[in-house]
C-alpha cells in the first residue's frame, strides 16, 4: 500500500509549515526559519515574513524566499510579509528587484516612496536617472552643487537676438564709420 493513497485532502500541518501535495504524509517547514505560516497552510506561498523584515527574492518562480532584517535607519519594514522595504527617510532609494537600500546623491535626486507599490514602479525626482537616482536625465547636467538642472534648450533665441541687433546697427555703424571721431576708432581697430 502506498502512503497517502488514494487521499484527496491534505493533512493539517502545524504553523510554520505547509502541506502542497494531498498524497503526502508529511508537513514541509517554511523556507526560513523566522517565516510563519496559519496551521494547515497548503502552498510555500502561505509562508510569511513577519514585521520589521522583507521578503528578498519575492519575485522568484519558485519559493526560495527568505526574509531579510530592515535596515533601521534605512527601510521601513511595517507590514507582514512585506515584499520590499519603504525607505525610512527622504533620500534612500530603494531597489525594487533586490529591496537594498542605497543613499541618494543629492538626496532630493530620489522620491519619497511611502507604500510599497510606489517602492516597486520605481521612479526619481524630475531630472534624476538610474540606479539611486545618481544619474542627470537626458536634457539635463550636474551643477556644481552636484543638482540636476535642465539644459537651456532656448541659447538660440539669445543667439538670434545678438545677431538681429548687430544688423540693425550695421546701417549705424556705416554712417558713424564716414565721420572723422569714428575714423580714429577704425585706425585704432585696424592696426590691432
Amino acid at each position: 500500500e502506498c502512503p497517502g493513497e488514494g487521499r484527496t485532502s491534505f493533512i493539517n500541518c502545524a504553523a510554520g509549515s505547509y502541506q502542497d501535495k494531498p498524497a503526502s504524509d508529511s508537513c514541509a517547514a517554511c523556507p526560513d526559519e523566522l517565516m510563519d505560516s496559519p496551521e494547515g497552510a497548503v502552498s510555500p506561498w502561505d509562508c510569511l515574513c513577519p514585521r520589521g523584515h522583507f521578503v528578498r527574492n519575492w519575485r522568484s518562480v519558485q519559493p526560495l524566499e527568505r526574509c531579510e532584517e530592515c535596515v533601521s535607519d534605512m527601510q521601513k519594514c511595517d507590514e507582514t510579509h512585506q515584499r520590499v522595504p519603504k525607505p525610512a527617510e527622504l533620500g534612500v532609494w530603494i531597489d525594487p528587484v533586490t529591496g537594498d537600500a542605497l543613499w541618494c546623491e543629492p538626496h532630493v535626486a530620489c522620491l519619497f516612496h511611502r507604500t510599497v507599490e510606489a517602492v516597486l514602479r520605481g521612479g526619481c525626482s524630475d531630472g534624476y536617472v538610474g540606479r539611486a537616482c545618481r544619474e542627470c536625465a537626458k536634457e539635463y547636467y550636474r551643477d556644481a552643487n552636484r543638482m540636476c538642472q535642465p539644459c537651456d534648450d532656448h541659447v538660440w533665441v539669445l543667439y538670434l537676438i545678438g545677431f538681429l541687433a548687430a544688423a540693425a546697427m550695421l546701417p549705424l555703424l556705416l554712417r558713424l564709420s564716414k565721420s572723422q571721431s569714428f575714423m580714429s576708432i577704425n585706425i585704432f581697430v585696424g592696426t590691432m
